[in-house]
């Protein structure tokens, strides 16, 4: 069992890392012409940048509170859909 808790842990981590990265990389403008090329304004950078920052910063601390895991995770999921 603890082993299992280890493990939802370590995968909360990794994803606070990689939406953080990509939260980031999003708000800088360095993804903009993808959002250009979609047709999409250029509020979505921000938009969908912090959208993704706050979703990883849900995750981290999912690993003290789950369900606020549980939250951030629907929050990434609508946003990448």
């Amino acid at each position: 069992m603890i082993t299992i808790l280890i493990f939802i842990n370590i995968v909360k981590v990794v994803l606070f890392l990689f939406f953080l990265m990509t939260g980031t990389k999003i708000i800088s403008g360095k993804m903009a012409d993808e959002f250009k090329r979609f047709g999409l304004p250029s509020f979505f950078n921000f938009l969908t940048g912090a959208f993704e920052i706050v979703g990883a910063i849900g995750m981290l601390i999912g690993i003290w509170i789950p369900v606020i895991a549980l939250w951030a995770g629907l929050l990434l999921g609508v946003q990448l859909h």
